[in-house]
């Protein structure tokens, strides 16, 4: 699998202790042959698997798909903050991805180590697919950290293959305890969404 994300310098400590952390599980994983980080004012990870596209502001998710498009893979988009398990991979093997993509919900991490499954509809934070997947760019032509880019971008790729929601199955960690948000609420995409329930 290649992972692809953003990367940046978190002027919270805490909150850039969660995404290195959940950056470096990723990297453990056996199954990950590559993270492609694209990155911003000059962040670097170093790793392996780690390969960084510097990028002079946010990628949108029409760019970030054009790179995985390159490869002939598994491809996961990932929010910074999302780690897979070690079960992943085997997880995995019960989809198709010639036919479907994945557009996952996430389990929150807690404080006591326990995971809760955030089951709101058209929130996802994984978006794993077959490479190449060529969504169009009038339906992906947005960045993450907007209410709405989710729904928006599971629209995009369903046009291309049927959308699930597997995330009772494919459990993704979702590293947010310290509960610093950067995300812009007062703007919000509207248009074309896609919403998948979670199932198994």
């Amino acid at each position: 699998m290649i992972i692809l994300c953003e990367y940046w310098k978190d002027k919270n400590a805490e909150r850039q202790k969660e995404l290195d952390f959940a950056l470096s599980i990723n990297q453990s994983l056996s199954f990950v042959s590559k993270i492609i980080l694209f990155t911003e004012n000059g962040a670097t990870f170093d790793g392996p698997k780690i390969e960084h596209i510097p990028c002079p502001k946010r990628p949108t998710y029409f760019e970030i798909f054009q790179v995985a498009n390159h490869y002939s893979d598994t491809c996961a988009v990932i929010n910074t903050d999302i780690h897979f398990l070690p079960e992943t991979e085997e997880c995995l093997k019960r989809f198709d991805l010639n036919t479907h993509v994945l557009c996952l919900s996430r389990w929150d991490a807690q404080r006591d180590g326990s995971l809760v499954p955030f089951t709101t509809g058209g929130s996802y934070d994984t978006y794993i697919f077959k490479s190449p997947l060529p969504i169009r760019e009038q339906f992906s032509n947005h960045t993450a950290g907007i209410p709405g880019c989710d729904a928006k971008l599971c629209f995009a790729m369903n046009q291309i293959r049927s959308a699930l929601n597997p995330a009772l199955t494919v459990v993704t960690v979702h590293v947010h305890m310290s509960g610093i948000r950067n995300l812009d609420c007062n703007t919000r995409l509207f248009g074309n969404y896609h919403v998948v329930p979670v199932s198994k």
